[in-house]
């Protein structure tokens, strides 16, 4: 999150004046150093990211992406939104579906080099959920890497377990 970036989002969501004034000088001229064997590396200014543990930190971030939810919904993609995990839902009717959730990860990922965000790939799978799945999972991609298709998945202390059925019906 470029905090350039959070700012301008910021005027955009109607942040101004003091307010605006105190964030901006609550993120900026800070700086961290790491060390390696015990000896400091050099002192960096930084210029993106949240003040970890931090009340307002998670609420930039928030304010940051929000404008996911309209870039998707365009797309029929509903969203859940929880610190900085996002959780995509879609209901897959048919193939055209399939083409609209493509068409929103093309989205997702061009807007995640525009707002210079990663997307963890090794965090993200397709979950397939429903009565009488009658069709066979297809695979998705982000920035060019195959989502791997999973049969459960653990969320804030909640497993989903599911099995895909794919339902054969004989001609007659």
């Amino acid at each position: 999150m470029q905090h350039d970036k959070l700012f301008c989002k910021l005027r955009a969501c109607g942040v101004d004046g003091l307010l605006l004034q105190w964030i901006m000088n609550l993120f900026s001229n800070r700086t961290f150093c790491s060390r390696v064997n015990e000896m400091p590396a050099t002192v960096v200014k930084l210029i993106s990211g949240v003040i970890q543990g931090s009340v307002i930190g998670p609420l930039m971030f928030l304010i940051y992406i929000n404008d996911l939810i309209v870039l998707l919904s365009q797309y029929n993609i509903k969203l859940k939104l929880f610190a900085d995990d996002v959780k995509l839902y879609v209901k897959i009717v048919n193939n055209i579906d399939y083409v609209a959730l493509r068409e929103a990860l093309s989205a997702l990922a061009a807007w995640a080099d525009e707002w210079q965000l990663s997307v963890s790939i090794d965090k993200c799978g397709a979950l397939y959920v429903g009565k009488g799945v009658c069709f066979a999972p297809q695979q998705f991609k982000l920035h060019d890497s195959p989502l791997p298709i999973v049969s459960s998945y653990r969320d804030l202390g909640i497993t989903i377990t599911i099995t895909i059925v794919i339902w054969h019906l004989p001609h007659t």
